[in-house]
């Protein structure tokens, strides 16, 4: 068991763990259920905490494993932990502190929640650690060059897009241009009777080139209440620069005049 007081000599974990009685031939362990089933707590420790209050000792666990422990009872400086890991799994620790000191684990957002029945709850959970940081995926900035069929430039414009969501580069009817996102990626309104329309997706970047897939879609009027789209699907590997994405039938091409990476800015917690 572990040692509560100063005067006792500490517990080395490992020895407690070997004398387990091995497994059965044959027999294949049961999968670990409960608050304690992360893959963190696969990983093998080597820890040796003397005298220390339940706060710090939770804190050095917090550091060991990555992942956040909440203390939800009131901090007794008088019960002191020690104990020695040798290249032990920590679930096992963990399972071997629930058992000497009474302690009852949880899962929740911020971290696992270690209470102890009996023990006065606190006024204010302690969060011990913090889940590592997730970066956001990057974002590219686009900038696209409309030209008309007589080689003249009609508009220019640019779309910030993250991987997977769809931006527009859009010609009506009346030669009325623009751009626009929409998420999440999927079947789209309609264009306009006689215009065009260029959806645009980042699927990646690798060795200097961004993955694009674009889908050109082209309308015509069959009747006043009715038309009729063509779509053209392409996979494009682009390098910076200028390189032409699509042309339509009636001569209008829209150019990606260069692209370049900006971000990730922030980070999400898990």
């Amino acid at each position: 068991m572990f040692s509560k007081t100063l005067r006792a000599a500490p517990l080395a974990i490992s020895a407690l763990l070997l004398t387990s009685p091995p497994a059965a031939s044959g027999s294949s362990l049961a999968p670990v259920e409960g608050p304690l089933a992360r893959a963190e707590f696969d990983k093998e420790l080597s820890l040796d905490v003397k005298n220390v209050d339940m706060v710090t000792a939770f804190r050095s666990l917090a550091r060991a494993t990555g992942v956040p422990f909440v203390i939800d009872f009131e901090n007794d400086p008088t019960l002191r932990v020690t104990f020695k890991a040798e290249n032990m799994v920590s679930r096992g620790i963990l399972a071997s502190l629930a058992s000497s000191y009474g302690l009852e684990f949880s899962a929740s957002d911020d971290g696992i929640v270690v209470r102890r029945p009996g023990a006065p709850s606190a006024a204010h959970a302690t969060t011990l650690g913090a889940w590592p940081a997730r970066s956001a995926s990057p974002s590219y900035r686009l900038a696209f060059i409309v030209r008309g069929p007589d080689a003249q430039t009609k508009f220019s414009a640019a779309l910030t897009l993250k991987k997977n969501i769809v931006g527009k580069v859009r010609v009506n009817a009346n030669g009325q241009g623009g751009v626009e996102v929409t998420e999440p990626r999927g079947i789209a309104a309609p264009s306009y009777a006689g215009g065009f329309e260029l959806r645009v997706a980042v699927e990646g970047e690798a060795d200097g080139a961004l993955g694009l897939l674009t889908e050109l879609v082209t309308s015509r009027p069959l009747t006043r209440e009715s038309y009729a789209e063509d779509h053209t699907v392409r996979n494009r590997r682009v390098a910076p620069g200028e390189t032409l994405l699509a042309r339509t039938p009636d001569g209008h091409e829209v150019v990606l005049s260069d692209w370049t990476k900006v971000g990730p800015a922030e980070t999400n917690r898990r």
